[in-house]
């Protein structure tokens, strides 16, 4: 597994542990292992998915498994009721794949009046991004606004795909366009924007929401889109967008933002920051435990996501978790790559935003 952390070893024969799963791929190598029956013996299966709706083969696969107890982090709200309706069902959780972003610890927003972009939009180049939706409200839009889009290759769209729809549609604004940009780079530009936007039509939760509103930087979602983080959007954290007024909507966007009348950070901080989701469910599962007869003498070590992949938030905890990972694949035979040898999070806790 490239996307998974024991976050909690078993305990004894009465207090199991409990293992993350992130992304479709990776639920698949653990129910691929041949001793997937003793290892939901001993663990508590957390798993997330990237897009929706969810996988519902890999659901039903794990929610036949009867040893075990497996809860499923959606992308959005409405992947509850079609898992909820397998039998035997996995338990969805109030929690999105994008409630678990670390914030950088000592960050000071810059003010609104110094930043140097108006406009953000962090996304990949392919098409599902509608770029070309920026592109065409730029028509209508001043000339002096200044706009920084940060990308990676999908597939066969690259930067010069998105640079060459932005000359077909004839943009005359300033446009800083970073390719590939590191993931700690990325946030020093969301907090150096006025606004950011979302632009896609669906998709999984979109980190890159949670990531801007943790740099203090509202954004502006489709009010028709199918993405799970437009649920954070409100009064404090950015507005709706709509495709027919898209102009109207980013000017007005930006003129509240000038105005301060967002509080996006401390909304972030107060409801989907890392270690908020992780209080939120390390109650759940001493609940879950507690309520069938369980010991429960130990929590779940804090985490987040550090560029998409799930890591310790804590030094000395990844150095403490080592041995469980050894434990664990020594023990199942299913060897974990990447993320759980991952350096843990230190002062700038990198971001994805960019499935």
């Amino acid at each position: 597994m490239s996307h998974g952390l024991v976050v909690k070893p078993p305990v004894s024969a009465n207090e199991k542990g409990v293992l993350v799963v992130w992304v479709e791929y990776n639920l698949a190598a653990l129910l691929s292992c041949s001793r997937l029956p003793r290892i939901l013996g001993e663990y508590r299966v957390v798993y997330s998915t990237s897009w929706s709706p969810p996988d519902f083969s890999l659901s039903w696969a794990l929610s036949g498994e009867n040893a075990g107890e497996s809860y499923m982090i959606p992308s959005n709200r409405l992947d509850a009721s079609w898992i909820e309706a397998i039998p035997q069902p996995v338990k969805v959780l109030p929690l999105y794949a994008s409630h678990w972003i670390a914030d950088v610890p000592d960050f000071s927003p810059i003010p609104m009046d110094r930043r140097s972009f108006d406009l953000c939009l962090v996304a990949n180049w392919a098409p599902f991004k509608r770029h070309w939706l920026l592109f065409r409200a730029l028509r209508r839009l001043p000339d002096e606004l200044r706009i920084c889009l940060i990308g990676q290759p999908e597939g066969s769209f690259t930067v010069e795909t998105a640079r060459g729809l932005a000359k077909a549609f004839g943009v005359r604004q300033e446009i800083t366009w970073l390719n590939r940009l590191p993931a700690a780079e990325v946030r020093k530009i969301q907090a150096d924007s006025r606004a950011a936007l979302m632009l896609s039509k669906r998709e999984g939760s979109c980190l890159a929401i949670a990531e801007s509103l943790l740099a203090d930087s509202p954004v502006g979602v489709m009010a028709d889109a199918h993405i799970g983080s437009k649920d954070f959007i409100n009064e404090s954290t950015g507005i709706l967008l709509n495709e027919n007024t898209l102009p109207e909507d980013i000017a007005r966007l930006l003129l509240l933002a000038r105005e301060g009348r967002f509080s996006a950070r401390p909304w972030a901080l107060e409801h989907i920051e890392a270690s908020v989701s992780v209080g939120h469910l390390n109650e759940i599962l001493r609940q879950d435990a507690l309520s069938r007869g369980e010991d429960w003498t130990s929590d779940i070590k804090p985490f987040c996501l550090r560029s998409a992949v799930p890591v310790f938030t804590s030094p000395d905890d990844a150095a403490e978790a080592k041995s469980w990972h050894s434990a664990f694949e020594s023990t199942h035979g299913l060897r974990f790559i990447g993320a759980a040898h991952a350096d843990p999070v230190g002062d700038a806790p990198g971001l994805s935003g960019l499935d």
